[in-house]
């Protein structure tokens, strides 16, 4: 294959290397994995999922497995921006309800994963409160579907012909239905946490109709709508926890440390505002 490359490129990312080549006239992505990564991630799940979501048409081919990384076909495209993610929320709405009618187990994977984390870096405080919240949001029963987990504007691609794609699906797992939306819309911040940038309740119950689509009621948006505010939560600590990880583990220069704070912050704001109301 070496001999036959025209050209390649180096992409960036937090966890792995990626690396763009051409061959003729065929593009493909080769994802390296950092090191120690697969403490954050099951690295088999992610196969599972690459194959699944292409064979329903959600995802590119997978051409190649190795030790410490794959190949797969690259999807023709850019990244949104997050300044970017207001205006294709339609487009992301209808994108995701087709993830979330793919075939999952009924059990979430989101409370075991959140749990994997903490025994990485332990904390009593934030197992007491992981709990807290797991019985909160368990509360609301809600649907368990295949969610992508990390919705944020660099995995949204916007193709050529104008139509959204989703990639990375190392997260990917079956999850509780509102925590999709909840990190998605908390991804508006981007990186550096700005929640000025977060949607209001308009924009946010805007998203959730055109998720529905001809099934949405007034009803059914105002009830996912104050379960993916609880959600929310779930978010920011999924992530902290997360970075709190990377902050052991990770040789790339990244302010994991700030953007623990940064998130943990939010979440203390959120929670404080909902038990208030």
């Amino acid at each position: 294959m070496g001999s036959q490359i025209l050209y390649i490129t180096t992409l960036t990312a937090l966890i792995v290397e990626l690396f763009h080549c051409t061959v003729r006239d065929e593009s493909f992505l080769i994802r390296i994995y950092g090191k120690n990564t697969d403490i954050l991630i099951d690295r088999s799940r992610e196969v599972e999922n690459l194959l699944k979501l292409n064979a329903a048409g959600l995802a590119p081919e997978l051409i190649v497995q190795f030790e410490n990384g794959l190949v797969y076909r690259f999807i023709p495209g850019r990244i949104l921006s997050t300044e970017e993610l207001p205006r294709y929320a339609s487009e992301i709405a209808c994108h995701l309800h087709k993830w979330h009618e793919l075939e999952t187990s009924k059990s979430s994977l989101l409370w075991d994963t959140i749990t994997i984390w903490l025994k990485q870096v332990p904390d009593e405080s934030v197992a007491k409160e992981l709990e807290w919240l797991k019985e909160k949001c368990q509360s609301f029963d809600c649907p368990v579907v295949f969610s992508h987990n990390d919705l944020l504007h660099a995995n949204v691609i916007l193709d050529p012909d104008q139509e959204i794609h989703f990639i990375d699906y190392e997260y990917a797992s079956p999850a509780e239905l509102p925590f999709d939306i909840a990190n998605h819309f908390c991804e508006y911040a981007g990186f550096e946490c700005n929640y000025e940038m977060f949607p209001s309740e308009t924009t946010q119950k805007s998203f959730i109709t055109a998720y529905y689509g001809e099934d949405a009621t007034e009803g059914k948006v105002n009830e996912l709508y104050e379960k993916v505010r609880w959600f929310c939560l779930a978010s920011h600590m999924y992530w902290a926890l997360w970075a709190r990880v990377q902050e052991t583990i990770s040789e790339i220069e990244f302010g994991y440390g700030k953007y623990t704070e940064m998130r943990w912050s939010e979440y203390w704001r959120m929670k404080n505002q909902f038990m208030e109301e």
